[in-house]
């Protein structure tokens, strides 16, 4: 019913050539506004806060799981009371363990209820800032709420918001600069980070390329040293150089190029692209190791490529033959 009612929905969209927000893995319905992520399961880790399939198709998959595999799963429900009777017996619940997976409905017959009611949810909201400062203990936010575990407890707390202090409708709020955003399209800006809420970090993306500028300029032969190791992994090239040894060869030849012997500016220092050392390999067909690489401009890097040093002299000075220059 939920899948008719929303392709009929979805003629309309389709006029429009709106690029769907979810769709679904099984069925293929899709959701094409904020409002209509409801069709779809509920998941922090994914993007827009919602998985790849929607609700019915996963009751559907849940059905047919359990229907495959009824006798290990009731096996595992017989040993995980054999071997916490105590706790089985003290909480009274003997689902709790498989309640999360879904499960619990069809082993123990009927629908198990766990949503929060709404006088636990105005406890957790007078108490729960408390218990964060330290004027209360975690032993007594449970005892105000025993019925459930302190893992019930801080899910609850993502979901709800208490953990975030964001005004009511924002949706995410830059930690730096204070960006906010109020709709799933306006979350763009932000950094995609599948372990928060709604799939996005609590940073925008001007914020964290600035920190790490910041942090790269503080240690430029540092970070060079962890990209070309990075690349040479990826490339299955030889990499032998160590942390140090780039600064070494730096210092070695006082920040000059050792083709052209003009001086460069350090690696991530912002100044003009051309003007910035770059690591060159001397032999290119050999990999990044002591005594084949040096520091060159980047313009002198890119012009070089995969020749050798032969190569690009005879280049250059035919260059500079055709074409007199004064300064």
């Amino acid at each position: 019913m939920i899948a008719n009612a929303f392709k009929l929905q979805n003629t309309y969209y389709s006029v429009e050539h709106v690029k769907p927000l979810r769709v679904c893995q099984d069925c293929g319905i899709t959701a094409n506004s904020e409002d209509q992520l409801e069709f779809f399961k509920k998941s922090s880790q994914s993007k827009y806060g919602r998985t790849t399939i929607c609700k019915e198709c996963w009751c559907i998959r849940n059905k047919k799981y359990y229907q495959k595999n009824k006798k290990r799963l009731l096996k595992k429900q017989k040993a995980y009371a054999k071997k916490n009777e105590e706790r089985v017996k003290a909480t009274g619940k003997k689902r709790r363990f498989l309640a999360h997976g879904g499960w619990s409905r069809f082993l123990f017959g009927g629908k198990v209820d766990w949503a929060w009611r709404d006088e636990e949810n105005d406890i957790l909201g007078k108490h729960y800032q408390q218990c964060k400062d330290k004027e209360i203990t975690k032993a007594d936010l449970l005892e105000l709420l025993p019925d459930r575990t302190w893992f019930a407890i801080t899910s609850q707390v993502r979901k709800i918001g208490l953990s975030r202090k964001l005004p009511h409708g924002v949706l995410r709020k830059c930690r730096k600069c204070g960006l906010e955003a109020r709709t799933i399209k306006e979350l763009a800006p932000f950094l995609v980070n599948l372990n928060y809420k709604h799939g996005y970090d609590n940073l925008c993306r001007k914020c964290v390329n600035k920190y790490n500028r910041n942090r790269r300029t503080g240690k430029p032969f540092h970070y060079v040293w962890l990209t070309k190791k990075s690349e040479c992994k990826r490339k299955n090239v030889v990499f032998d150089l160590e942390d140090g040894y780039l600064k070494t060869l730096w210092e070695k030849h006082d920040g000059l190029c050792k083709l052209s012997n003009l001086p460069m500016f350090l690696p991530y220092s912002g100044n003009d692209w051309d003007l910035i050392g770059s690591l060159d390999r001397i032999n290119p067909d050999a990999g990044y190791t002591k005594g084949n690489v040096r520091w060159v401009l980047n313009c002198v890097n890119t012009f070089k490529a995969r020749q050798n040093d032969e190569f690009v002299i005879m280049v250059a000075r035919a260059i500079a033959d055709n074409n007199p220059f004064t300064p």
